[in-house]
């Protein structure tokens, strides 16, 4: 029987597994095996490995198409959102989330606001400068953000830079494979290797020259690039509409809010304030509870 399989990042019963399991196996009832791998860098390795065990034998000894399914689902990260859209705009089974990491989905100040409420109904005490509503938690997670912000844009402008060096050349030291003048032959001989060689570092030799010409990695266009996405930062509608929420890193506006929570006096850990998240998400989500709902879109893509 064909099987479908979502493979994601983070280990076995990391958040990323456990929110996929809940919010949209368990919520949109879908009959997938989620299973992790860990870095993004390994989604393809292991997404073939699945599809390679299906495959069966023909009667001509040849091998047949695979019969599972095989998605893959990664973060975002520092990607521009064009390229996160055209991912679930096609029909690509690698798709890439529209937010930052899977943590950015449970910062949501309005999930947020309900996992204080949920927490408040068990202390006996409940630290009174914490906020009640999702309008005073947005408050609270821009306060937290802002001192990221600088860091934040250190970060994109790095990835603008490495996609497009990658657009100019391929400077890695390509191993022989299965593509290169090497094969067919078994055990390619002396002259082999050495024209292989020479090719490589002349092609390795134009790339660099290349990339040392290019006014886009010039001190003076570095600073350019810098300040244009510090003022996208500074605009008022990155911090109105939720954008902080969305692009910024995930992992560090979690910590920044357990820290704040700890030093209102709550001792919490990473692990319990992530559960508590995921269940109030859980509480308050329908179909459509995001502008963009990749959950919903990520289960009609799996039906």
């Amino acid at each position: 029987m064909a099987e479908l399989y979502l493979i994601c990042e983070g280990p076995a019963g990391g958040l990323d597994n456990r929110v996929l399991d809940r919010m949209v196996a368990q919520r949109f009832a879908r009959n997938i095996l989620i299973q992790p791998a860990c870095g993004d860098a390994s989604l393809r390795s292991v997404a073939e490995h699945y599809l390679e065990r299906s495959r069966l034998r023909l009667p001509d000894g040849s091998w047949g198409a695979p019969s599972d399914r095989v998605f893959t689902v990664k973060d975002h990260n520092y990607r521009t959102r064009r390229v996160a859209d055209a991912s679930w705009e096609t029909s690509s089974v690698h798709l890439i989330w529209r937010r930052h990491e899977i943590e950015n989905y449970l910062l949501d100040p309005r999930v947020i606001a309900q996992a204080f409420q949920n927490l408040r109904s068990l202390m006996r005490r409940w630290p009174p400068g914490l906020p009640d509503s999702a309008s005073d938690v947005d408050l609270l997670m821009q306060q937290l953000a802002r001192p990221m912000t600088e860091n934040f844009v250190g970060r994109v402008t790095y990835y603008r830079l490495v996609d497009h060096k990658r657009t100019l050349a391929d400077t890695r030291f390509l191993y022989p494979d299965r593509r290169n003048p090497l094969r067919p032959v078994r055990y390619p001989g002396r002259q082999a290797w050495l024209d292989y060689l020479h090719r490589e570092c002349a092609r390795l030799r134009a790339d660099c020259q290349e990339i040392s010409t290019s006014d886009e990695f010039s001190d003076a266009y570095i600073d350019r690039v810098y300040d244009a996405n510090l003022a996208t930062t500074e605009s008022q509608d990155f911090w109105a509409t939720g954008r902080y929420v969305e692009d910024m890193g995930g992992h560090e506006l979690l910590s920044a809010l357990l820290e704040h929570l700890s030093q209102s006096g709550i001792p919490i850990s990473q692990s319990d304030l992530e559960t508590e998240l995921l269940q109030a998400l859980d509480q308050i989500y329908t179909p459509g509870f995001y502008p963009v709902d990749d959950f919903a879109q990520l289960a009609d893509r799996l039906a």
